[in-house]
């Protein structure tokens, strides 16, 4: 008798975890939405394009110096202004 009230015991204890899990396993479960992260983002400052233009060969322009150019100061590749 004591075997049977035992096993009783020990099978009831199993049901009722087993019960307990099945339980927790059938709960629906709900999806979280998505949450969209707000960056901060900075404007780079774009200068404007600067118009380049190409004179044809032997092609004569009149223009005027913005600075003057002295072969004492001046070097091969400096730049210089004009307006046209």
């Amino acid at each position: 008798m004591r075997k049977i009230g035992f096993m009783a015991a020990v099978l009831t204890i199993l049901l009722a975890i087993s019960g307990a899990t099945t339980f927790a396993q059938t709960r629906k479960t709900t999806k979280k939405k998505p949450v969209l992260k707000k960056t901060t983002t900075t404007k780079v400052a774009v200068k404007p394009a600067i118009k380049l233009y190409t004179v044809e060969l032997a092609q004569v322009i009149r223009v005027r110096m913005n600075s003057n150019l002295s072969s004492k100061t001046a070097r091969i590749g400096d730049t210089f202004t004009t307006t046209v």
